[in-house]
């Protein structure tokens, strides 16, 4: 029997550029950025024969399309949940707390043997929440002066 690991998206799979991402005005220009961005880690190299992989990410749910198309244009086929309903430069303590107790949800639910975070904090919030899982720390956090 193989293992259940999951992915977060931006900063693990894909390379995020935080200063780019804020200067975008409105979701057009969002999507553009979101469909340009570079592969950082392939999670297919981390999955062997018998392994489940899945992708979760708070990434807003408007760009499921354009989230679709990176995926694909990587050869990455993995299912993934896309848990952002907030406004897109909203990094609020509220907004944050949504963030953390969704990813929880979801690593929980799903029963993953393994989560990678790109986030210190998140890391964090996800090891005491989500006992039942090895949340490891893979890349640099993305480094923003709100915390995200």
């Amino acid at each position: 029997m193989g293992c259940r690991i999951g992915f977060d998206l931006d900063g693990v799979i894909a390379m995020f550029d935080w200063d780019r991402y804020h200067k975008c005005k409105n979701t057009q220009q969002i999507a553009k950025y979101y469909s340009g961005i570079p592969l950082k880690y392939d999670p297919n190299d981390f999955l062997t024969k018998g392994d489940k992989g899945y992708i979760i990410s708070f990434r807003h749910i408007n760009f499921t399309k354009v989230t679709t198309q990176w995926l694909t244009k990587h050869n990455i086929r993995l299912p993934f949940y896309l848990l952002g309903n907030y406004g897109y430069h909203d990094f609020s303590s509220r907004q944050k707390g949504r963030r953390n107790s969704g990813k929880t949800m979801m690593i929980n639910n799903l029963k993953l043997d393994v989560y990678f975070e790109d986030q210190v904090e998140i890391v964090k919030v996800l090891r005491k929440a989500c006992g039942n899982t090895k949340i490891i720390k893979l890349g640099e956090s993305l480094g923003n002066k709100e915390g995200r």
